[in-house]
């Protein structure tokens, strides 16, 4: 059962919306607080089963080189679409782009 706590009866009703919402979108329980590092180092862990070992091998270094330093303590909540555009903007003026053609 979830719970939350405010000041008044509709900042708590406000924090349970949220709560219930982050579940609906299959974020973890304190999602507020979950970190784009997190849910990267989470994904590398549990969500390329199957996946060729060399693969695997790449999208680790490619997230411990490039993701994590520059987006890790982002909240993923707070993540925009227009961020990741202006990092992967600023990301091709330094390295090539063919290091994220991951399907080609």
């Amino acid at each position: 059962m979830k719970t939350a706590s405010a000041k008044s009866n509709t900042d708590a009703k406000d924090k349970l919306k949220e709560q219930i919402r982050d579940l609906d979108d299959g974020l973890p329980t304190g999602a507020a607080k979950y970190t784009v590092g997190e849910a990267v180092t989470n994904w590398l862990a549990f969500g390329l089963a199957g996946r060729d070992p060399e693969t695997v091998k790449n999208y680790r270094n490619l997230a411990a080189i490039h993701i994590i330093p520059n987006l890790g303590k982002r909240k993923l909540r707070e993540l925009s679409a227009e961020d990741v555009d202006e990092w992967l903007a600023d990301l091709a003026t330094k390295v090539s782009t063919r290091v994220y053609c991951i399907r080609c």
